[in-house]
């Protein structure tokens, strides 16, 4: 499985991305700090799963959800974020996504979440 990690807090980055790993070592993870990054390399590479954070430093990640709906419909997306505005939860749900992870994220919910992605 190839998955796109997309999440500006660098330390949160690498603790998801070692737990994808710890969940199958079979995975390979490529993390995009900013949206631009994720969109680059979203136009280069093919990812089985996009982990996506909505408020990023650049870009808002429904951007990126919506690039992802128009040219990767196959792609599951799992949004983790700490975004609780109503109008951006109503926006979010303008999309198709798999799944919504609220910040904090216990270990237990993200876990459960890699399971039902890789059944």
């Amino acid at each position: 499985m190839k998955v796109l990690l997309v999440e500006d807090i660098e330390i949160l980055a690498n603790l998801f991305a070692e737990m994808i790993r710890f969940h199958d070592p079979s995975t390979k993870v490529d993390i995009a700090l900013t949206g631009k990054e994720a969109l680059e390399k979203l136009k280069k590479e093919k990812y089985d799963v996009v982990f996506l954070d909505l408020i990023l430093p650049d870009i808002s990640g429904l951007e990126i959800l919506e690039y992802l709906n128009h040219n990767h419909p196959d792609t599951k997306v799992i949004i983790i974020t700490a975004a609780s505005d109503s109008s951006i939860m109503s926006k979010v749900n303008e999309y198709n996504y798999d799944e919504l992870l609220i910040k904090p994220v216990s270990r237990d919910a993200f876990f459960n979440v890699l399971e039902k992605i890789s059944a």
